[in-house]
């Protein structure tokens, strides 16, 4: 490529070194300084620029570390806000200024003496060691004691005027019930207006008793139930609510709660259902139900009771039971049995159930001694202990430690047929009244002549004859023997006939 015009194609030696010479055109101290060494040398040292673009993501991150910085700070400072006041609340709740606050509030709201031992309380729950509640004669409650309690708290009621949560629940509870003295206080001061000043959701015992009278003479006591109370349930009333347990009654044989719900109602107290088991027998049930009027001495309370495939001996007792044993019901679509008494007397109340026998069961009947005797004369061992597999029904009736069974029907047709009534006392004697028939075929065909006679005119295929009970349950009694040697057959007319047997001979076993 040719040279520019402007510029000659030779340079001679003195333009050279004038160009080298020359001053340049930018002045290098412009950007920089000049410094003499030690050695005479000079340089010039240049300043270094900064970088003067924008860096946004740098900047962003300065910023989010500020941020994070001042949030770690209030976390901080919140935390130990925290702590000085949860600090603070666990020693006031601990102080006697705010126990005496509880003892206040929960005397309050059960009307009763508060006696408080080994209360402890954070901000989230409260425990204590024992707590006593005592009631004034007028009360049908007299005494509740809890042992190991633990409640869940709400953290509001550190600084409100009540004390509310969850739930109350204790390891084991007593609780003692009286007949209220009239005109007495039920409570030990009258309840403010308001919120209950102590109200939780729910209280539970897992181990509970609950007696009527003094423990070694109660008349009736719950042991080891389950307990749970409800301030209010859906109805908005009180209600308790027992599982399991035995349930005791006095004069009757042990029984086994399976659960009940009760619920308060003002002055009454409604029994929605108690179900009973028999001692050692899930299959039977006695279900009770109706409302208790636990402050009105004068007046009568009365409970519905109906079977289920109930075992007899369960009710009328061991006594009893020596004599009758079977699965009873009620009878559908008749009146249900009853139990009546007074709060005043409950030992004077009176249980009335109407029964027959449950279906695929029987009734069956053994110890008394007209039994054997009829065995050994119809030569028929099913009449030691005659089991009654069609309907038996009667009404079983309990009454101040005494069993009565009356209007008793039991029949097998072409054996056997009972009518009448049977009655133990609590001095365990023995009365009562059966009419006892026997299959005319069977007395017709009898080894000995004395039946024929004994016995009455046939009625509905069976002979009838009329038997007085006595003595007590260890010994009972009956005049069939009388009536057997009081039956007088004529003499055979044929030489050499032999003489009917006597009763020793006919009842002495083989």
């Amino acid at each position: 490529m040719p040279a520019a015009p402007s510029e000659p194609e030779k340079y001679s030696i003195e333009e050279m070194m004038d160009r080298l010479q020359s001053k340049p055109e930018i002045d290098p101290l412009a950007d920089g300084e000049l410094i003499t060494r030690p050695d005479g040398t000079q340089v010039v040292k240049v300043r270094r620029r900064k970088r003067r673009s924008s860096q946004p993501q740098k900047e962003e991150a300065a910023r989010s570390r500020k941020a994070k910085m001042v949030q770690l700070s209030a976390v901080l400072i919140l935390l130990i806000l925290v702590a000085l006041v949860v600090g603070g609340a666990v020693i006031y709740t601990n102080s006697p200024l705010f126990r005496e606050k509880v003892l206040a509030n929960i005397a309050d709201s059960s009307g009763a003496k508060v006696d408080l031992v080994q209360f402890r309380m954070n901000p989230l729950s409260a425990n204590a060691r024992h707590l006593t509640l005592a009631w004034p004669e007028g009360n049908p409650l007299e005494e509740f004691k809890l042992n190991s309690l633990r409640a869940t708290i709400h953290p509001a009621s550190i600084i409100s005027s009540s004390l509310t949560g969850e739930e109350v629940t204790a390891l084991q509870g007593d609780l003692k019930l009286r007949i209220p003295v009239a005109g007495q206080p039920g409570r030990v001061k009258e309840r403010t207006e308001g919120l209950l000043p102590a109200n939780f959701k729910r209280l539970g015992v897992g181990k509970l008793d609950v007696s009527l009278g003094d423990r070694r003479n109660s008349i009736f006591r719950i042991a080891e139930c389950e307990g749970s109370f409800y301030p209010k349930n859906v109805n908005e009333r009180p209600e308790l609510r027992l599982n399991r347990g035995n349930f005791l009654i006095k004069g009757w044989p042990m029984l086994r709660m399976d659960r009940a719900y009760i619920e308060f109602r003002g002055q009454e107290t409604d029994i929605i259902s108690l179900r009973l088991l028999h001692e050692k027998d899930d299959s039977g049930i006695l279900m009770l139900s109706g409302t208790v009027l636990p402050f009105s001495a004068e007046n009568e309370s009365e409970l519905v009771a109906r079977l289920e495939s109930f075992q007899i001996a369960g009710i009328v007792g061991p006594s009893m039971g020596r004599f009758l044993s079977g699965r009873i019901d009620s009878p559908p679509g008749e009146k249900a049995g009853s139990i009546v008494f007074s709060v005043a007397d409950p030992q004077s109340g009176v249980f009335t159930i109407p029964f027959q026998t449950s279906l695929n069961s029987y009734l069956q009947f053994s110890g008394f001694s007209f039994f054997g005797a009829l065995a050994q004369s119809l030569e028929d061992k099913w009449f030691e202990t005659p089991l009654f597999e069609q309907d038996s029904s009667g009404i079983l009736e309990r009454r101040a430690g005494a069993v009565h069974i009356r209007e008793l029907s039991a029949e097998s047709r072409g054996r056997l047929a009972i009518r009448g009534d049977i009655r133990i006392d609590k001095e365990k004697r023995l009365s009562g009244e059966l009419r006892v028939g026997v299959a005319s075929a069977m007395i017709g065909s009898a080894p000995t002549r004395r039946l024929d006679l004994m016995f009455s005119e046939n009625q509905g295929g069976f002979r009838w004859i009329r038997l007085t009970l006595g003595g007590t349950v260890n010994a009972p009694t009956d005049n069939f023997r009388a009536l057997f040697d009081k039956a007088e057959v004529p003499p055979a007319t044929e030489s050499g006939a032999s003489q009917p047997p006597s009763f020793e001979e006919l009842t002495k076993p083989r």
